[in-house]
């Protein structure tokens, strides 16, 4: 009897070990799986969270196109670039080698662009507009301020650049001199005139003049400001000058 009893103490002991051993492992899944629950639940709210109201963000593979007729402008820096003047040829050219019918087109052309451009100041309006056929002599100022037609863009001063780098070229072609000789100068002549005429940097003889009955000094001019309140000029360096006064100025008529 006493046997059966500790045996029977002994059998009791084990259940009890077995059954706290399956309650601490039931108790770890339990707290392994609500934790488990939680970190789910926490990336559930993450990914449900949305931008503020007055802010949406675009799809990842939106797109948009321009409006039709839309034109792309790029920005190019204007470059100032200087005259070759050690490679220009001798010529004798100026507006006053033109016909008078062509020259009165030239006339009319800068008289036309001068009104119609106006001046700068609201409150200014154009003093002096006038082109003399005779001897190509011309102003477009205001009565205050400077003009909204700058001097490289006076039709004069443009036309007398693109027929001065025709002759310039044409120079280049007379007999003599060695073929490097010949390519010098007619790079000279595309950089000097074909490269500037239209642009800031225009290489041209002045016809301003700053009074009516003025003769033009026809001196090189690169760009130019004629048209503003001072009348004041660009004239070109000493070593321009140099060379103008053997290929460009012309005899007073």
């Amino acid at each position: 009897m006493r046997t059966s009893f500790s045996s029977l103490l002994v059998a009791l002991a084990t259940i009890a070990v077995s059954v706290q051993g399956q309650n601490s492992s039931s108790s770890a899944s339990s707290a392994a799986s609500s934790s488990t629950g939680s970190a789910s639940a926490s990336g559930n709210s993450t990914s449900s969270l949305t931008a503020s109201s007055n802010f949406t963000l675009p799809n990842p593979t939106a797109s948009a196109t321009f409006p039709p007729g839309f034109v792309m402008q790029s920005s190019v820096p204007f470059v100032y670039t200087d005259v070759d003047t050690a490679n220009l040829p001798k010529i004798n050219y100026s507006l006053l080698n033109e016909t008078v019918a062509q020259r009165q087109i030239i006339c009319s052309q800068q008289t036309k662009f001068c009104s119609t451009a106006g001046c700068a100041d609201a409150d200014a309006k154009i003093k002096e507009n006038f082109c003399d056929v005779d001897t190509m002599a011309i102003m477009c100022t205001c009565t205050k301020g400077s003009t909204n037609l700058k001097q490289w863009n006076w039709p004069a001063q443009f036309q007398d650049c693109l027929r001065r780098g025709n002759t310039c070229t044409n120079a280049c072609q007379l007999p003599g001199g060695t073929t490097q000789a010949r390519n010098d100068c007619k790079d000279a002549c595309t950089k000097s005139f074909g490269g500037t005429c239209g642009f800031a940097n225009q290489y041209s003889a002045n016809y301003a003049v700053s009074k009516p009955g003025q003769k033009p000094n026809l001196q090189m001019v690169q760009g130019g400001t004629a048209g503003n309140g001072a009348m004041s000029m660009n004239v070109a360096s000493g070593a321009v000058l140099s060379v103008a006064a053997i290929a460009a100025l012309v005899l007073s008529v």
